[in-house]
């Protein structure tokens, strides 16, 4: 059996207090580990059970289940209770990343169910926002006024001007969606420092800066929003993913603690850190030396159009937190926390099973040559 570290763990013969058990009675110590292994692991998914009782489960049809607990029901005073309609009724919403996937479908959705003021698409492709923009004029119950506001979010010193912007359009911006964002695939000694700061721009910092140049309104008139789109790798790293694993986990902690400062004056705060979604972020994602390939993962990834509806319901409600995303990546969430170190072994595991994917490759590319 491998401890933590990996080794195999030697025989160690267990003394009692009249001096050393006999042979029989004394355990390796790998075997005394596996058995601990084995409760902590029958304790975390008793725990998850545990949390689940009771819960209506949604499944997708990429069989990604959505539950909410009765807890989650009788702690309703927590969180607010407006609908979709009610809540962005009358209220300026702009999202980032709006030419594709989630964000489009949260546009596309928002258009249909919401009477609202103003709609702001923004991403790098004019041509693509266009479309999207059409889409949602023809989805529209009502009137609909919808702008188009290229940016480039890897572009920081742009975005403050973008943000002045975008609040020129309709006087003002009440929702901000921080939806848009880069995947990258690369392992930490191969990746190139500048790529880590290109990734930390357009998954960390651009939100923090279209944020906080929307802030000082929001606090000024004691009511706004923003929403960031995180991912559950902000909870823990996958391997060959450290410079996106890191601008998730710093999103997420700058969204905690900005959440505590202007809880009690009027501007609410929400992540969303889904699992896997079937959109081109994942099948787009660049490696190290900036090659685009697929990466494998978007066949279990839920339907952007089945998790929108459901993202939305969470900011009406003004929800701190909401994590869609399958029991193995929460699962592995609650690991984290609650058993570190078998989380670790799971993920060293994965990383020698992907290292020989890619030995794996090399040879069949030689072969080939």
């Amino acid at each position: 059996m491998l401890s933590p570290a990996g080794c195999a763990r030697p025989y160690v013969p267990v003394f009692g207090a009249g001096g050393p058990l006999s042979a029989s009675r004394a355990q390796p110590a790998g075997r005394r580990y596996a058995r601990r292994l084995r409760l902590e692991k029958a304790s975390i998914l008793a725990a998850t059970a545990a949390l689940t009782v009771g819960a209506s489960t949604k499944t997708s049809p990429r069989g990604v289940g959505s539950t909410r607990s009765s807890s989650a029901v009788a702690m309703g005073g927590i969180f607010g209770q407006a609908s979709v309609p009610d809540y962005f009724a009358g209220k300026v919403v702009w999202i980032t990343g709006a030419s594709g996937g989630f964000g489009e479908a949260l546009a596309k959705r928002l258009a249909q169910d919401a009477k609202l003021k103003g709609l702001i698409l923004s991403a790098r492709r004019q041509d693509a926002l266009e479309r999207v923009k059409e889409s949602c004029l023809k989805l529209a119950s009502g009137e609909l006024k919808v702008q188009v506001l290229p940016l480039d979010l890897a572009e920081i010193a742009t975005l403050p001007e973008a943000a002045a912007t975008a609040k020129s359009f309709f006087g003002e911006v009440g929702i901000l969606i921080n939806n848009g964002g880069i995947g990258f695939r690369g392992l930490g000694e191969e990746t190139e420092i500048e790529i880590d700061q290109m990734v930390m721009n357009v998954d960390y910092f651009s939100g923090v800066v279209l944020t906080k140049s929307l802030l000082p309104d929001w606090l000024r008139r004691g009511e706004g929003h923003v929403v960031q789109v995180s991912s559950v790798q902000g909870f823990f790293g996958l391997p060959g993913r450290t410079a996106y694993a890191a601008a998730k986990h710093a999103a997420i902690g700058f969204y905690d603690s900005l959440r505590a400062e202007v809880a009690d004056r009027g501007v609410s705060v929400t992540t969303i850190c889904p699992g896997y979604i079937a959109t081109g972020h994942s099948e787009n994602a660049a490696k190290g030396e900036g090659v685009k390939y697929p990466e494998g993962h978007t066949s279990k990834g839920v339907l952007p159009e089945v998790l929108a509806p459901e993202v939305l319901k969470g900011i009406a409600q003004k929800r701190p937190e909401m994590v869609p995303a399958a029991l193995d990546a929460r699962l592995a969430r609650q690991l984290r926390n609650c058993c570190p170190h078998l989380l670790f072994c799971i993920m060293r595991r994965r990383a020698q099973r992907e290292a020989r994917q890619r030995a794996a490759h090399q040879l069949t590319d030689k072969k080939s040559e």
